[in-house]
């Protein structure tokens, strides 16, 4: 197998789904599948050890008890973050996208998508799920008291000013790349590739929406940070205090 963790499948197509599976298990992954949903959200509770073997879950949008009640399941009422959720579907729109990325999804993909572009998909959300699993071993805690920031690796928690900052999982990693290389601009594709993994075509727009929503918390906690991640149409995004 190229990859130690899971991919498991999660469609109420049973003949599609069985089949998917087959494919990326040819393709060298460990993977297994699942038509019912709630049958998967018991199993991921009732055996943690299963669970933690989960390295992506790629989830079917249209079922009966649908991809979307999944994640909120998943990342709001159990609140299990180290799994990588990626939701496909026949009918794809922004707003499906940005709903599925708001409540906690990792990635999406439309189900026309060809094979060899699946499975490098798939890599890349292994290889993000193998650097949190890593960065979670760490006990590192940064400190920038430059602009008073502490940032806890092991727990995942950004404080500003002492104050918990809650960020959602991609926004905690594209702030902690900010983080990480501060007074350097940081483009829209270093982020997509380190962040969502090479070979995959981040959308600007997105990354725009997260920084949004980074900048609004922040200034929840103090105004003064209002204009501490700068942003050029050419560069993309720094962090810093200078202006």
């Amino acid at each position: 197998m190229c990859d130690e963790l899971k991919v498991v499948l999660v469609d109420d197509n049973e003949n599609f789904v069985k089949l998917q599976a087959d494919v990326l298990k040819v393709a060298g992954f460990n993977t297994s599948y699942f038509v019912h949903a709630r049958d998967f959200i018991n199993k991921i509770v009732e055996d943690e050890s299963y669970r933690k073997s989960i390295g992506v879950l790629l989830l079917d949008l249209q079922m009966p008890f649908s991809g979307l009640d999944v994640i909120n399941e998943i990342r709001k009422k159990y609140n299990y973050d180290d799994i990588q959720i990626v939701v496909y579907s026949a009918e794809l729109n922004d707003i499906s996208k940005k709903e599925c990325i708001d409540l906690g999804a990792n990635d999406y993909f439309d189900k026309t998508i060809e094979i060899p572009d699946l499975v490098n998909k798939i890599r890349a959300r292994l290889r993000n799920s193998n650097n949190k699993a890593d960065s979670k071993k760490s006990t590192g805690i940064k400190k920038l008291e430059e602009i008073d920031i502490e940032v806890n690796e092991e727990e995942r928690t950004i404080f500003v000013n002492q104050k918990n900052v809650h960020l959602k999982e991609i926004e905690y990693d594209i702030f902690l790349l900010l983080l990480n290389n501060y007074g350097e601009y940081i483009t829209a594709r270093r982020i997509n590739n380190e962040i969502f993994g090479f070979g995959n075509r981040g959308n600007s727009d997105n990354f725009r929406c997260y920084i949004s929503r980074i900048r609004k918390k922040l200034i929840d906690v103090d105004s003064k940070y209002k204009t501490i991640i700068k942003s050029t149409r050419n560069y993309g995004w720094m962090l810093s205090i200078n202006q």
